[in-house]
């Protein structure tokens, strides 16, 4: 519950940068279309067109700079203008990267907050009765990976007679980290009711442990030690 909290709260925060980034996006926008319109204005004045500039004197021009004198005051409201553009494309430009940043961070925070609830909701299953290793042994298909389902390439689990090893046989080959694999084996590490942890076996001390945890009789889920918010997703017996 804690990290389901925590998620939630950081892709609160995530998305609030987000809202301040659009805004400064939106602001800046339109900060740099009037800069452009007030500069074209001054320009046009500048070749005898009869624009009225007195807006653009009231914008730029501190009251104690006036000298009512035209072609001063257009100097500095030029000036001003120089000067004010470049921080407005800065601001813009970092705006935009918040935005970018922060609406990645919340898809993140938002999809991981999803998966911790869910393993919540895992976790508040009650408890099966009977014998977790007899009711895994059978035939199973993914419902979130078609590659995986059972009218694609099912796998048969099966338990060792001393119920110390569990093996898992794909129908198909299916990639591993650099090969195709059919055949998995585990160490059966403890069992309860409804949940089963296995062992990965890896070289030196440092193993990975496989949970599994029955939703009900005929489906379940799983998920690794070194990724305990990712989960397999259901897993259902095959008819």
């Amino acid at each position: 519950m804690p990290v389901a909290t925590a998620l939630s709260g950081l892709a609160g925060v995530s998305f609030g940068l987000m809202l301040v980034g659009v805004a400064g996006v939106v602001f800046c926008t339109w900060s740099l279309s009037r800069l452009r319109q007030d500069c074209r204005a001054i320009e046009a004045a500048e070749r005898m067109e009869g624009v009225s500039l007195r807006h653009v004197i009231r914008r730029y021009v501190p009251r104690a700079l006036r000298s009512h004198r035209r072609a001063e005051e257009i100097l500095l409201a030029k000036q001003i203008i120089s000067a004010r553009q470049p921080w407005r494309r800065r601001w813009a430009i970092a705006s935009a990267v918040l935005v970018t940043c922060s609406a990645a961070a919340t898809a993140i925070f938002a999809h991981r907050n999803l998966q911790a609830t869910a393993m919540i909701r895992v976790a508040g299953t009650p408890i099966l009765g009977g014998d977790a290793l007899t009711r895994i042994q059978g035939v199973w298909g993914w419902r979130a990976d078609f590659m995986r389902s059972c009218s694609e390439n099912p796998q048969s689990i099966s338990v060792s007679s001393d119920r110390k090893r569990l093996s898992v046989h794909y129908m198909k080959p299916i990639f591993g980290k650099s090969e195709l694999l059919r055949d998995f084996e585990f160490d059966v590490v403890s069992v309860q009711p409804d949940t089963i942890v296995l062992s990965v076996p890896r070289r030196g001390a440092y193993s990975i442990s496989t949970f599994i945890k029955f939703l009900t009789a005929d489906t379940y889920v799983a998920n690794n030690s070194d990724q305990p918010l990712q989960t397999t997703g259901v897993i259902e017996r095959c008819r």
